[in-house]
């Protein structure tokens, strides 16, 4: 039985096909098993205890969340009244631009 170079070709590229899928095979598997390492660690806390908020805890994380959204309520209602009062001096300068004539239209 003689092997030509096709042959030859053919049977590395089947080789390197296989080596390749085993390859893809254990890397997939390496991250499964980081991703289940650090879920573990997560929800045990490195520490052999369940990572579980208490309700004080959650009504503390609630407190702060609700504190944060009314400081961005009351900031964004600031710069909103800041804004209109600018329209309305604007407003008065154009009107008394163009009481005094030196509005030109086209």
């Amino acid at each position: 039985m003689t092997f030509t170079i096709k042959d030859v070709i053919y049977i590395i590229g089947w080789a390197a096909s296989v080596i390749g899928i085993f390859s893809a095979f254990r890397y997939e598997l390496y991250n499964l098993k980081n991703q289940q390492k650090k879920e573990h660690n997560i929800i045990w806390q490195d520490g052999g205890r369940l990572n579980i908020v208490d309700h004080k805890a959650c009504r503390e994380y609630r407190n702060l969340i609700w504190q944060s959204m009314r400081k961005s309520d009351s900031a964004i209602d600031g710069i909103t009244s800041r804004l209109e009062s600018m329209n309305e001096n604007i407003i008065r300068i154009l009107v008394k631009l163009e009481l005094n004539g030196k509005v030109k239209k086209d």
